[in-house]
């Protein structure tokens, strides 16, 4: 199915998957780091290092992971959506500096739309999510929904601790969950 969508719109597609269902800032999704030696995909679960995130151990920056699991739903599924993405995206080493740090080389996951090996900012990766949640039906005087806040609100729906939540959206307590 995702093979009929543009690369623009299976970038957006994407973005919000990760947004959702993995809690990810724009900022998160435009760290992750396709080089990173523990980045690995398959059909029921991605491994996705995200470089030099918010979150700091120590005073110093770290790199983080996320574990994506395969929705049933094809349609609905991050992996699916994740394969197709990487199929378009041209092969080769394309390390560039990270924003955050120079030092620091990586294969960014998100592209350009128009030419596959320019990499894009977090404003970009924003707006590619904004972009699947204005088609959600809402009153005309709310505002947009955020993402995270509503992946946060479905897992809080169907069961999942408060903790849980907590940790995978990198919030820094319960209070937060309680905001969104």
């Amino acid at each position: 199915m995702d093979k009929q969508l543009s690369i623009d719109q299976l970038t957006s597609k994407l973005c919000w998957l990760f947004a959702v269902v993995g809690m990810f800032r724009g900022d998160e999704i435009d760290c992750i780091d396709l080089s990173h030696e523990q980045f690995s995909i398959n059909p029921q679960v991605a491994i996705l290092p995200i470089a030099l995130p918010k979150e700091k151990r120590r005073m110093g920056r770290i790199c983080k992971f996320a574990t994506i699991h395969a929705h049933a739903n094809p349609s609905l599924c991050p992996v699916a959506t994740l394969k197709e993405y990487l199929d378009r995206l041209p092969m080769g080493d394309d390390l560039v500096p990270h924003r955050k740090d120079p030092a620091v080389l990586v294969r960014p996951l998100i592209r350009d739309k128009c030419d596959l090996r320019k990499v894009v900012g977090p404003d970009t990766t924003n707006r590619h999510i904004g972009t699947i949640t204005d088609l959600l039906e809402r009153p005309r005087s709310a505002p947009r929904p955020r993402a995270r806040a509503i992946g946060a609100s479905a897992a809080s729906k169907n069961g999942t601790p408060v903790n849980e939540i907590v940790v995978q959206a990198s919030w820094s307590s319960s209070v937060m969950v309680d905001s969104f």
